[in-house]
């Protein structure tokens, strides 16, 4: 799974403000550490003048937050699921999330890399193979799929 940034209203106007001073696409990528792809789409639509994109937050990262808020009075994920007209599975992993205490995961999204440093990698099988936990409770807290811990297991056979 690649990357997914989302982007607040706030974000989205300091943006805006500047390709309205002048500034071109790599540059505002640069500067704001917003991935160039996400940049370029939203200039192509400044330059047709639709600044719509710019108007309100990303509705997955609304969508996050209402879940986020209703995680904390201890809804499951069903509920959450049926509130927001979701996918159960879709806010499963969020709850996981959330219990795995990554809150961050609710106001910048997904975060994983497409690809980890072999280093990277070795010491999260060797703190897999020294931690007590399940596959599944251990890659929820480490951030990662149990696919990818199972690929990296059999690699190092």
């Amino acid at each position: 799974m690649g990357t997914r940034k989302l982007y607040t209203k706030q974000e989205k106007q300091s943006v805006l403000r500047a390709f309205r001073k002048g500034a071109i696409p790599a540059e505002v990528s640069r500067k704001t550490g917003h991935p160039i792809n996400a940049v370029l789409k939203w200039h192509r639509l400044f330059l047709q003048e639709d600044y719509s994109w710019a108007r309100h937050d990303d509705e997955d990262y609304t969508l996050r937050q209402k879940a986020l808020l209703l995680f904390k009075e201890g809804k499951g994920y069903k509920y959450v699921a049926r509130v927001l007209g979701l996918p159960a599975s879709q806010t499963k992993y969020w709850q996981g999330q959330y219990k795995a205490g990554r809150e961050n995961f609710f106001a910048k999204g997904s975060t994983a890399p497409r690809t980890y440093p072999l280093s990277v990698r070795q010491a999260l099988v060797e703190q897999f193979l020294q931690s007590n936990l399940s596959k599944k409770e251990f890659c929820r807290q480490a951030g990662i799929a149990v696919s990818t811990l199972n690929i990296w297991l059999s690699a190092d056979k």
